[in-house]
């Protein structure tokens, strides 16, 4: 598969999932998500695998509390 800008994509689609994800109440958490993994789990979601995004997606959200 075709990635044109091998670290930038990944990057941009973090910052867009966050700052959605701000917006929608829930927060992101990256940590634990190896780079290959997240990259493997793109390359399957674009051709309609959608399983290991899900996997991760249900590791990394969580809710925001509100703040006091």
């Amino acid at each position: 598969m075709l990635h044109p800008f091998a670290s930038g994509n990944g990057i941009a689609q973090r910052v867009f999932f966050e700052q959605l994800a701000i917006h929608a109440g829930y927060l992101l958490d990256w940590r634990d998500i190896d780079p290959e993994q997240w990259v493997a789990a793109n390359q399957s979601g674009a051709t309609g695998d959608l399983s290991a995004l899900n996997a991760i997606f249900a590791k990394v959200v969580s809710e925001a509390r509100e703040s006091e």
